[in-house]
């Protein structure tokens, strides 16, 4: 039991850096926070920061990694026989719905305008590189699409484009409702044009 509870104040502790972290790199930028802020913020010392993550570029990593191939992630994990039980279309809609109901949640969004802005300049001051990060998420995609291919549910071609394809308009989509957005997005318009899309999508790669 002790030990159990160990795990969980050892979770909840990352969760709150990685959260303060979050809200400290928004506000003041990634050069313009301190391992110390940060600390401060979760009410830790910052040995017992460091216990969790051996530095500041580490806790960006992190947040790098669980906003972007995080998501992707769960595709390897994904029941297919069950998620494909009403279609390849379905199975898409479904995913790429529940995608933009994650983008919309305020910290994503906080996030999203964060890597717009800091992440050219922790590219080229070799700290981090998000491009190689995010790159996981498209090969995750890859992967995907190439078990949908195996079932023969799709049709064969180039699965580098055909993940672009899917995501490339999701992203802008995102860009245009949920980043650029001054007022309240609605929900509703946007999940019809994530339908359309999809539809397009399936229509193009059908067999």
């Amino acid at each position: 039991m002790a030990q159990a509870v160990r795990k969980d104040e050892v979770r909840n502790t990352r969760r709150a850096i990685l959260d303060a972290a979050l809200d400290l790199f928004s506000v003041h930028g990634y050069a313009g926070t301190s391992i110390r802020q940060i600390a401060r913020a979760v009410e830790v010392r910052e040995s017992a920061l460091y216990h969790h993550f051996p530095s500041k570029a580490a806790i960006f990593e992190a947040l790098l990694h669980e906003y972007g191939p995080g998501k992707t992630e769960r595709l390897s994990q994904l029941d297919l026989d069950a998620a494909l039980v009403g279609g390849v279309q379905a199975c898409l809609r479904t995913m790429a719905v529940e995608l933009f109901e994650e983008w919309a949640l305020p910290r994503e969004q906080k996030f999203a305008r964060l890597m717009m802005s800091e992440a050219p300049r922790l590219s080229t001051a070799g700290i981090v590189h998000p491009a190689a990060i995010l790159g996981q998420s498209h090969t995750h995609m890859v992967h995907f699409l190439e078990e949908l291919v195996r079932r023969q549910l799709i049709r064969p071609g180039d699965l580098d484009l055909y993940a672009l394809e899917f995501m490339g308009p999701l992203i802008m989509l995102r860009q245009m409702y949920l980043m650029m957005s001054w007022g309240l997005t609605d929900m509703r318009v946007l999940k019809n044009q994530v339908e359309q899309h999809v539809h397009h999508f399936c229509q193009s790669v059908k067999l």
